[in-house]
């Protein structure tokens, strides 16, 4: 999986299968059965989803993979993929604007 590099800070990047086939499947971030990879969503999971925060304490993997534990019919696995861009911040402004009101300066 690749992602642009400029992704804002929070922008949240999920992982997700139907529910239909959670059960039939695990999806690991890392190689299955190695001690340091971990399942992300399905059956031992637990849930469908996963959700990455671009600058937080998950980093964004480049390759997830799919174990079957059941069989599937063709094209009944569907993994969803979508990116909610966080909010980029290009600077701050200031205003001179004075705190109180100015004196009337009609007659």
């Amino acid at each position: 999986m690749t992602f642009p590099k400029d992704l804002p800070p929070g922008s949240l990047v999920t992982l997700s299968v139907n529910r239909d086939v959670q059960d039939k499947l695990d999806v690991y971030d890392g190689v299955p059965d190695v001690a340091e990879s971990k399942v992300l969503i399905g059956k031992h999971a637990g849930t469908n989803t996963y959700t990455w925060t671009v600058n937080g304490s998950k980093a964004l993997p480049t390759v997830v993979y799919a174990v079957g534990i059941n069989g599937t019919d063709y094209g009944q696995v569907v993994l969803s993929l979508p990116v909610t861009i966080g909010q980029k911040t290009v600077g701050t402004a200031r205003t001179s604007r004075p705190t109180t009101a100015p004196a009337s300066t009609r007659p």
